[in-house]
């Protein structure tokens, strides 16, 4: 049951903000990630979510859910609960009131599955209560290249027999794996859809260090001869006025002298003594 569809690179850049796909009016669930794009290492959030009008159906005492993921690029991370005054690790969390529910998971690696079974045996009406949250955690695997996997989530009610009370078609939620976030050249978004930041230039060459793009040109706004940014050599001192000083950036380049004893500065011309 293989859920990933290589990338092209172009398809690849998706908006790296959470997606969501939503249940209709006979769905039993709908299910969101937390973003769309994540390296290897990163925690994906999946947070599965139960159809509020479903679960006041009449006869339904239980919620059911199947979440198929592929092995190859998600790792599931256990989760801690406390069932019964006693911690436990499941994969699959009740988001709002851990304590209140039994639970029946079965995290069956080999067939890429995780299923999980949510009974309500606190309420003695035995009703659902509605829009009850779970949260699945895996861990983002080595990947190559970028790759789309697609979770794909099943969900039903059933009632005290197991009988199916409502449920639907199966939704979805693509998400891509990379390696690592890199930005596609000329571009601020990673393969996965991930954003890289705006532009930058920390090693001031005058280049963003994420997309390429030319910052700024070297200037010397404090005329010491050199670029403010990147401190490149731009000009060397001069004086074309004889005044000893640099034209630029006034410094000291020499001193009166006369060498020649003519009273007069041999370089600037200035009179240096009298005739005695």
């Amino acid at each position: 049951m293989k859920k990933i569809i290589s990338l092209a690179l172009v398809l690849a850049m998706l908006l790296a903000m959470g997606a969501t796909v939503s249940a209709t009016e006979t769905s039993a669930v709908s299910i969101s990630t937390d973003k769309t794009g994540y390296e290897a290492g990163e925690t994906v959030t999946v947070t599965v979510t139960m159809n509020k009008e479903l679960a006041k159906s009449e006869g339904v005492t239980a919620f059911q859910f199947e979440l198929a993921y592929d092995a190859e690029y998600l790792e599931v991370i256990p989760q801690t609960v406390i069932i019964d005054d006693e911690e436990e690790e499941v994969a699959g969390v009740v988001g709002d009131a851990y304590a209140d529910f039994d639970y029946n998971l079965v995290d069956r690696q080999d067939e890429q599955l995780i299923k999980f079974n949510y009974i309500n045996t606190k309420s003695k009406a035995q009703k659902m209560p509605a829009g009850v949250m779970f949260t699945v955690k895996f861990k983002a695997l080595e990947a190559v290249d970028a790759a789309e996997v697609v979770l794909e989530l099943n969900g039903a009610f059933v009632d005290v027999e197991n009988n199916v009370v409502a449920s639907a078609d199966a939704v979805k939620a693509p998400i891509t794996v990379c390696p690592g976030h890199k930005a596609v050249e000329g571009t601020h978004k990673c393969a996965c859809g991930a954003d890289m930041g705006e532009c930058a230039d920390a090693d001031k060459n005058h280049k963003c260090d994420v997309c390429g793009a030319t910052l700024s040109e070297c200037a010397d706004t404090d005329k010491n001869h050199k670029c403010d940014v990147c401190g490149a050599t731009l000009s060397e001192c001069a004086d074309a006025d004889k005044n000893h000083k640099c034209d630029y950036c006034g410094a000291t380049l020499s001193e009166c002298a006369d060498a020649d004893k003519n009273h007069k500065c041999d370089y600037c011309g200035a009179t240096l003594s009298e005739c005695a």
